[in-house]
């Protein structure tokens, strides 16, 4: 079976076929065009958020009020795909823990209320925000499950050596049907007056 691809100039036009390239195994042998997310970031299907400038604590337990909450509306007709998670140290003594994904997975959830709901950035600077809404401090319909650590926090006092920003990327294997929600929170020592900055990335795919 003879296969081929479509083979497009530098302004995206079609200009005829080619055959694609396979090893003596048989794999397919390709090359990336660009950054792993670029063609959904040109599609403007990524999107992020973070909390608010004053920052906010990171917790001590699960609960129904996490400090940071990813919500995919109910009938949204997409498919919210986590990317990745950002945790900022904004100031105070934080304590000693685990910044966890918690998740609230009954899809027919009450819509978070209270607390602050943030406004979502797309990733093509300019675009307009996509259909998740996202939440600070608000509650939830329910306390939310851990569905694994993202983050170890080390107790900090102050002084010179301050933490540096924690990030970890999800791969996409994180993905939110529509009703569905997913939090970032602290299990840890309560410090004294701790303030984080929290945010958090991702695609908007049709289901």
């Amino acid at each position: 079976m003879l296969a081929e691809g479509q083979i497009r100039d530098s302004a995206g036009r079609a200009s005829g076929y080619g055959s694609l390239l396979f090893t003596p195994n048989g794999d397919l042998i390709a090359t990336p065009a660009h950054a792993m997310y670029a063609e959904a970031g040109r599609l403007a299907r990524i999107h992020s958020a973070c909390t608010g400038v004053a920052g906010v604590a990171p917790g001590t337990a699960l609960s129904t009020t996490p400090p940071f909450t990813l919500y995919n509306p109910a009938n949204s007709g997409i498919v919210a795909v986590v990317l990745s998670a950002s945790l900022g140290y904004i100031s105070g003594t934080l304590g000693a823990g685990t910044i966890v994904f918690a998740v609230n997975a009954t899809p027919g959830q009450a819509v978070p209320t209270g607390g602050t709901e943030l406004t979502p950035q797309c990733q093509l600077v300019g675009s307009a925000r996509g259909t998740c809404r996202v939440f600070q401090a608000s509650t939830l319909a329910a306390t939310p499950v851990i569905l694994r650590p993202v983050f170890i926090i080390g107790a900090y006092v102050g002084g010179a050596d301050v933490p540096g920003e924690k990030a970890t990327s999800t791969q996409g294997s994180i993905q939110l049907s529509p009703g569905t929600s997913i939090s970032l929170q602290g299990i840890a020592a309560a410090g004294t007056t701790p303030l984080v900055l929290l945010s958090m990335e991702w695609e908007e795919m049709p289901t």
